[in-house]
């Protein structure tokens, strides 16, 4: 179980700093209609969200933290006893950060529609010249809604936080460490913020890629095949996990 003073951290954590991250980036989103003169609306700010680098701090990263907390404590002798074998723990785990990732991939999208009504956003423009769909892809679209935007961004941060805790997952089973998987983390992050794309940005929900969807839904797909393939491979692997010498 955790402390109070963990609790407290962890609803710090998620009830004040996921809505003020919103909130800040959609002001800084705003500064494209002063610059352009062209409104902003929720549509741009779910695909601005989903990008490397705002994903990566406001999302993944205050989610593994909250993974590292709830996963803590799982592996403690009176923990490990209560399962039938390792293989049922590693399910178990997996399943609980499942469970988190959807829930904060709500909780996220649920915190940029908040903080973009309240700042007046209009809902999608994108079959108008003057949006800035327009604007970076020199095309109109009259296909998508803000529903399939939003739909999208959610599916896309489900993947990505899921793909997170369970990278940091592996590592703590094979490590007995949390501080290898933030590290090969943040190296995936940093990677996808300077182009090269690994992870979070072939989940990016940028304007021009949805001139391509067929791409978009294919490094989706890609994305969450190699996390149930690490899910499944984990759970082999926790077959022959040796606790005897771990510290906890």
């Amino acid at each position: 179980h955790l402390s109070f003073t963990q609790n407290r951290l962890l609803l710090i954590l998620l009830g004040v700093l996921l809505p003020v991250l919103a909130g800040l980036n959609i002001l800084s989103a705003l500064q494209f209609n002063g610059r352009y003169h062209l409104p902003w609306t929720l549509a741009d700010q779910l695909c601005q969200t989903s990008l490397p680098p705002v994903f990566f701090f406001t999302a993944a990263v205050p989610f593994v933290y909250l993974v590292c907390h709830e996963i803590k404590y799982g592996f403690s002798a009176p923990v490990i006893l209560r399962y039938p074998n390792k293989s049922a723990l590693w399910r178990h785990q997996t399943a609980q950060i499942a469970v988190s990732a959807l829930l904060v991939s709500l909780y996220l999208y649920l915190s940029v529609l908040s903080a973009g009504k309240t700042l007046g956003l209009g809902n999608i423009n994108w079959d108008s010249a003057a949006s800035a769909y327009y604007a970076r892809t020199q095309t109109l679209n009259t296909q998508e809604s803000l529903l399939t935007v939003s739909l999208l961004f959610i599916l896309s941060s489900f993947i990505g936080l899921l793909s997170s805790g369970v990278i940091l997952l592996w590592f703590r089973w094979i490590t007995g460490r949390f501080l290898p998987g933030f590290i090969c983390l943040l190296t995936i992050g940093a990677m996808d913020i300077v182009g090269i794309p690994l992870l979070y940005s072939r989940l990016g929900l940028e304007h021009r890629r949805w001139l391509r969807t067929q791409e978009l839904g294919g490094d989706l797909l890609l994305c969450l095949l190699v996390t149930v393939l690490l899910i499944a491979a984990g759970s082999i692997y926790a077959k022959r996990k040796d606790f005897l010498h771990e510290q906890q």
